[in-house]
């Protein structure tokens, strides 16, 4: 199974509240997804690593495209509040990292998925 790829045009967009915030969602084929990460329009690589990785992870994941690429995960109980636990440990890390002086060795500043799998060829590439 690979994911999905789809203009912007061709899925329903909404709103839903969770955990106390809101967040986007699309509709495709009476299945409902969350927003998992948003790429610009030079990352598109990165965008289909992310979705390719999850799908391989057992997660259906969409991305559609426009002037950037979204990457989308099925709403399913186990698997969007897994990403979104990720996504607060995450958070938290970088709130602590602020407040901790850098190294000026820091490999990465940006997002790091390789912790949500197991035996992923592509964790490197998203590191």
């Amino acid at each position: 199974m690979s994911p999905i790829i789809l203009n912007e045009h061709q899925v329903h967009r909404f709103n839903f509240y969770l955990d106390g915030e809101i967040h986007q969602g699309i509709q495709h084929n009476n299945l409902l997804y969350g927003l998992a990460h948003i790429f610009n329009d030079k990352e598109r690589l990165k965008a289909y690593e992310l979705a390719n990785s999850l799908t391989e992870a057992n997660l259906r994941s969409i991305v559609t495209v426009s002037t950037r690429y979204h990457v989308w995960i099925q709403l399913s109980v186990a698997s969007y509040a897994h990403w979104q636990e990720c996504i607060a440990k995450r958070n938290e890390k970088a709130a602590l990292n602020q407040q901790k002086p850098q190294p000026v060795k820091q490999r990465s500043l940006g997002w790091n998925y390789s912790h949500l799998f197991q035996a992923n060829p592509f964790a490197e590439a998203l590191a």
